[in-house]
């Protein structure tokens, strides 16, 4: 709801074209470091497994970088690429297809073995991939109309002031 309703919802409060703002780049980082900080303290080695992302990202959601959309969208699936191997590992070791792995990680979730703050902890992980998803796929910006400069000087634009037609001690050639 929303992915499908925060646009509409943006573009009917007024706001510019409803997309990404300049600085969800940065918070989406922020987010994803701060989530491998918390989560280091209890699983250093989970915690490992965001640190290429972190890397990786960095170039998807630069603002002043505009990636291809499909370049754009095999970065952020390459930050999501060692959660992938891990739990693709777990279900091979434990035979399970992917929607048997499905079924059992939501039992987990539901039996209580992995607790409120660890389920919170990986929807947040996984919150960012969407994030960054959704940031890959922003449109590019409109091109900038060329404007005329900004005039930094004072006075009549042909005046060039005091000593410019060498009539001043200053302006003459020692």
């Amino acid at each position: 709801a929303w992915l499908s309703l925060r646009p509409w919802v943006l573009r009917r409060a007024g706001a510019i074209g409803g997309g990404a703002r300049p600085g969800a780049g940065i918070a989406l980082l922020l987010t994803w470091c701060a989530l491998a900080g918390v989560l280091w303290l209890g699983n250093p080695y989970a915690a490992a497994l965001l640190v290429p992302g972190a890397h990786v990202l960095l170039a998807v959601v630069a603002p002043g970088v505009r990636l291809r959309r499909p370049l754009a969208l095999a970065l952020v699936a390459l930050a999501a690429l060692p959660f992938v191997l891990v739990d693709l590992s777990i279900a091979s070791q434990l035979g399970l297809g992917p929607v048997e792995f499905a079924w059992m990680c939501a039992l987990l979730v539901a039996g209580g073995v992995v607790g409120p703050f660890g389920w919170a902890l990986w929807s947040l992980v996984v919150a960012c991939l969407v994030a960054a998803a959704v940031l890959a796929l922003r449109p590019k910006p409109p091109a900038a109309s060329p404007a005329e400069p900004r005039v930094t000087v004072r006075g009549p634009l042909s005046y060039a002031g005091p000593g410019s037609l060498g009539g001043t001690e200053s302006a003459l050639r020692r």
